[in-house]
């Protein structure tokens, strides 16, 4: 692979190092040809030492020789400045003349070579070994990079002689055609290997061995040499003032890649505007279909939904009819899951009309299911939970319940949480692996309740009269049940006090305001019959001692 491309240029460039021009007395002009010269005798000296070398000697000898052909142009643009700022209206010497003529042809001949290594290249790919296409298209993406590398030269030249008021009508010509004609090839190239790429790793199976690697990561340098040239020649496009617009669309098209420079040079609207033409285009010639297959779709799950309510009712009708007496909470999920289940066979049916496969797309739900599986155990434990307090029935919706540390009125309940309204009307979510993890306390579960209260009075009180008090509170509360029979009976004879216990039987519902009632009645009762309610105290004792004598 040839990769000496600015050789003949600076061979000609060694007839500049004469004393020709220094006879003018410029001793930087002298300096720039002397560095110029030195150079070119090292390129010599480096070239004379590659016959007979071979692997990483031979390596490194090349690198050398493009460093110095490098340093060489260097000191050209240089010297082309040096004169563009110190010549002061003098005419250029032969010497230099003959450098500005010549220079053109050198970078032409140049790029020609390389051009001529790299299609070359091209023509043996059929032949590589799958084995060594990585490093065939590493030689063809170095190759195509010192393309653009030589065109950047002459960029920089043109650019320069300009300066100098001598422009090149044929090598801007040149520039002007050939940079827009790869562009455009390049392009038309990372569309195929695009392609390539996206067939070759539908074919292989995933993960890629041996050969099927290689051909894999060959494929993969090539897309990125590619847009690595096609971003490298789009940026010499710019520097010459041609449109670019177009190719970096196409660029964020094909890579997905959004970069400043994009967001300036407005490629991304001419990308959107694009997509918006496609999408407008598309819409005129499939308008009619496309509306026909919207109604339908429409129509279908209008119809599904109507089917799926239609489906809950006969469910909830079938439930009623038989002794089966599930609990609101199952009565509900029974309900939501029917007419889910019908919905969802509508939008199946929908998307099968549209033309989406549901085979693949079933495969696939099932195996994120499984996934999904592994990473939410504490959303499947919830689920279990949810299943078994749905079954066993510990509460129903409207209880008040206490568990753990919650205490309030199942409000919702679903297969992973349980919604609890607190007294004081604070909504609480609760997973149901909480609650099926812990005793339930379900405080309304049963239609009867006992209301346990205890009052004390004071030790000289009478005994008969204070139980008659609470037996005459107690019969005379209408919430309060004869049957069962209330219960009033002297409990402890305490420190300050002793105490009564006063168990009357109610209705659920009534709980609490036979609770406060009775309370509020006794006090009002033993304050009117001189009965007292004492609060704690103690007696002390005080003892005296007298010291004898």
């Amino acid at each position: 692979m040839r990769r000496f491309f600015l050789i003949p240029l600076v061979t000609i460039i060694l007839g500049l190092a004469a004393p020709t021009y220094a006879a003018n007395g410029d001793a930087e002009v002298d300096s720039l040809m002397t560095r110029i010269g030195f150079f070119k005798a090292e390129i010599v000296e480096l070239k004379a030492q590659l016959p007979g070398l071979v692997g990483e000697d031979s390596l490194i000898i090349d690198h050398e020789m493009e460093y110095a052909q490098l340093k060489a142009l260097e000191q050209v643009f240089h010297l082309i400045e040096y004169l563009e700022k110190n010549r002061k209206d003098q005419p250029l010497s032969l010497p230099v003349q003959t450098l500005l003529q010549t220079v053109p042809n050198s970078l032409l001949s140049a790029e020609k070579a390389v051009v001529e290594d790299l299609i070359s290249l091209r023509t043996q790919r059929e032949l590589i070994p799958a084995a060594n296409m990585g490093q065939y298209e590493e030689n063809v993406a170095d190759l195509m990079g010192h393309t653009t590398t030589i065109q950047n030269h002459i960029f920089n030249y043109l650019l320069a002689i300009e300066k100098l008021g001598q422009p090149h009508a044929r090598l801007t010509a040149h520039l002007q055609k050939e940079v827009p004609g790869r562009t455009r090839i390049l392009i038309g190239r990372l569309r195929l290997s695009l392609k390539d790429e996206s067939s070759l790793q539908h074919r292989i199976a995933l993960p890629a061995t041996g050969d099927d690697a290689v051909l894999l990561r060959a494929a993969h340098l090539r897309n990125q040499s590619n847009i690595t040239n096609l971003r490298q020649l789009i940026a010499l496009m710019k520097k010459m003032g041609l449109d670019t617009t177009s190719h970096e669309a196409f660029l964020i098209e094909s890579t997905g890649q959004l970069t400043t420079t994009d967001l300036a040079s407005g490629a991304l609207m001419n990308f959107l505007d694009n997509k918006v033409q496609s999408v407008i285009s598309y819409a005129q010639k499939n308008g009619v279909n496309l509306l026909l297959d919207l109604l339908f779709v429409v129509g279908l799950l209008v119809l599904f939904n109507y089917l799926g309510k239609l489906a809950s009712k006969l469910v909830i009708a079938s439930i009623d009819a038989s002794r089966f007496r599930p609990s609101r909470l199952l009565r509900n999920m029974i309900e939501n899951m029917s007419n889910r289940i019908v919905m969802l066979i509508g939008i199946l049916i929908a998307l099968a009309h549209v033309g989406i496969s549901l085979g693949p797309m079933l495969a696939g739900l099932g195996v994120v299911g499984f996934i999904v599986g592994f990473a939410l155990q504490d959303t499947l434990a919830n689920f279990a939970s949810g299943i078994m307090i749905l079954f066993y029935r510990p509460f129903d919706v409207g209880d008040m319940v206490e568990t753990g540390s919650v205490f309030g009125k199942v409000k919702h309940m679903s297969l992973v949480s349980t919604t609890i309204l607190t007294i004081d009307n604070q909504t609480l979510v609760v997973p149901n692996n909480m609650i099926w993890g812990n005793v339930i306390k379900n405080v309304t579960a049963q239609n009867l309740r006992r209301v346990d209260m205890v009052f004390g009075v004071s030790y000289a009180d009478d005994i008969p009269q204070v139980e008659q008090i609470l037996k005459e509170i107690l019969r005379d509360n209408k919430m309060v049940l004869k049957t069962p029979a209330s219960d009033v009976k002297l409990h402890e004879l305490a420190d300050s006090s002793v105490n009564f216990v006063v168990r009357p039987w109610v209705r659920t519902e009534n709980y609490w305001d036979v609770h406060w009632d009775v309370t509020r009645e006794v006090k009002m009762r033993f304050d009117a019959e001189g009965v007292s309610i004492p609060f704690p105290q103690q007696d002390v004792h005080w003892h005296e001692d007298k010291a004898e004598g």
